[in-house]
């Protein structure tokens, strides 16, 4: 059973989980090239080189490439985190809003609450994904038009504006709760805190966004790329003769998949599988504020 198991999983992951798709042109010219060199080598043309280049390249390239994944996969792991964070203060803010407010049953003012926290999940949600939240219909429905929100579409800032927009609405609400005397002085801090931690979680997504791995260094890393592979062949088809060709296409599926996979983990916020499961995140917010409103 766990070898049939084994199985599945491998296939699935050769099927779906693979970035073959994504280097299968680069890997087919680089292979392509090696069978060149093979061949001119082979009908007597002088292209080998020595190939002490490829012990001194092959360490720059194994240490910029493997530098370059650790990062990556640290933005991957920090927007993870990030995105718990923001789900945690979410859930924070929910039950307070649910436990400070004086009512004997569940106010317009609550309902209000619990739906701009989630539309400040999936505003952050779409300026991650470069989309304006404001023209987004599920936002739209969720934003009560109050006197506190009149203004929020009418605005044409950056997209991640609209999470701190909403985030400062939730403060007034706040205000406003604490002028008509609905909650106590003390709980008023203990909203506000919660609010500052959302906002320190937007912010942090901001950074995320707006503060990504240098182009500069990700364009030299495909450069270098070119340049091992473009001296390899002529190095190894001395030793290795026609076996070179599929030495090559092994490095290059081993190096170009990294530099791939690395691409991937710089933007984690994307709606490929690679991805984190923003929508899935999302729903389970939705089925815990639901969970309030179906408590009244």
């Amino acid at each position: 059973m766990p070898r049939a198991s084994y199985a599945k999983h491998f296939r699935h992951a050769i099927q779906k989980h693979t970035v073959l798709q994504h280097i299968l042109p680069i890997m087919f010219i680089t292979t392509t090239y090696a069978f060149g060199i093979t061949y001119l080598y082979k009908h007597g043309y002088p292209v080998q080189i020595d190939d002490k280049l490829t012990s001194i390249l092959g360490v720059v390239v194994a240490f910029l490439l493997g530098f370059r994944t650790n990062r990556a996969f640290d933005r991957y792991w920090l927007g993870a985190q990030q995105w718990s964070q923001l789900a945690i203060n979410t859930r924070n803010a929910t039950r307070l809003f649910w436990t400070s407010i004086k009512s004997n049953s569940m106010t317009r003012m609550q309902k209000d609450m619990f739906s701009l926290l989630l539309s400040v999940v999936l505003a952050t949600k779409c300026a991650l994904q470069g989309q304006d939240g404001r023209q987004d219909p599920h936002i739209k429905k969720l934003i009560p038009k109050r006197d506190f929100t009149e203004t929020l579409f009418e605005s044409n800032n950056a997209p991640m504006t609209l999470p701190v927009e909403l985030i400062h609405v939730l403060g007034r609400y706040v205000k406003h709760l604490r002028k008509r005397e609905l909650i106590e002085a003390e709980d008023v801090h203990s909203m506000q805190q919660a609010l500052n931690a959302m906002m320190d979680s937007v912010t942090k997504f901001e950074l995320l966004t707006h503060v990504p791995m240098p182009k500069a260094f990700q364009v030299h890393m495909k450069h270098i790329l070119m340049l091992y592979f473009a001296t390899l062949p002529p190095q190894l088809v001395k030793n290795f003769g026609w076996q070179a060709v599929p030495v090559v296409c092994m490095l290059s599926f081993v190096y170009y998949g990294a530099d791939a996979i690395s691409d991937m983990l710089v933007d984690p916020f994307g709606s490929d599988e690679t991805d984190l499961p923003l929508d899935y995140f999302i729903e389970t917010l939705k089925s815990d504020i639901h969970g309030f409103l179906d408590m009244e």
